[in-house]
């Protein structure tokens, strides 16, 4: 009869199937990510448009920079443009974005270049300290004291440091207040004191700070 053919071998076959199937993958990621970086520079330009900072990029940079905790790029672009300090993007300096984001070497090497520490925000009017005391960044708050905060900064809302750290039920940072000054008699917006807030939310601990330091107080004007 006739001679069968052997099989063919079709192991290689397969082994270039796989090869090619991953160089598809390889080459369909790549296309993905370009197309990604893509998609975020023409939304980059799309906000620009929209928020009107066209001729701002460099401004945009610098609080992006201070944003992700960029120390060496803040420092390179200070040293380049002393003037970004007292920039402003969304309505805050980068002071108040350092400070609310616990960023402690920036916020030192902001100040350096004479950053304005009592600058509010647009919207709420909050200080870099508030900002920082809402977010309960006592080193950061003791570095801003340090180099003269004012601890009764008064935000639009008629709120203080010392009623926010008082509201939150911050301990130490209540402490930290009250060691510089913060006024413990003090009447927000809604006729609130530091002492009627830690009373109001149950805050035994900050409850006797304040009245702690506020019989300290009276004891020291009798005597004088």
């Amino acid at each position: 009869g006739e001679k069968q053919k052997p099989p063919k071998d079709t192991s290689d076959q397969g082994d270039e199937e796989t090869d090619s199937s991953d160089e598809n993958r390889d080459n369909s990621n790549s296309s993905d990510e370009e197309l990604d970086n893509f998609l975020r520079n023409i939304l980059d330009q799309m906000l620009d448009n929209v928020l009107g900072l066209s001729g701002r990029s460099g401004i945009q940079s610098f609080h992006r920079a201070v944003d992700d905790n960029n120390v060496d790029a803040v420092r390179r672009m200070l040293e380049s443009d002393p003037g970004n300090v007292r920039s402003r993007y969304q309505g805050v300096t980068a002071l108040g974005v350092a400070a609310q984001r616990g960023y402690n070497e920036i916020v030192e090497l902001l100040l350096s270049f004479n950053a304005d520490i009592e600058a509010g925000h647009d919207d709420s009017g909050s200080s870099p300290l508030m900002l920082a005391v809402q977010e309960n960044h006592v080193a950061t708050c003791s570095i801003l004291l340090q180099r003269g905060a004012n601890s009764n900064a008064v935000d639009k809302a008629g709120f203080r440091p010392l009623g926010s750290a008082a509201q939150r039920g911050y301990n130490e940072m209540v402490e930290l207040l009250l060691a510089n000054n913060a006024d413990i008699e003090a009447v927000d917006e809604d006729g609130d004191t530091p002492l009627s807030l830690a009373v109001s939310n149950m805050y035994d601990s900050i409850l006797m700070q304040v009245v702690d330091r506020k019989s300290t107080r009276l004891n020291s004007s009798h005597q004088i």
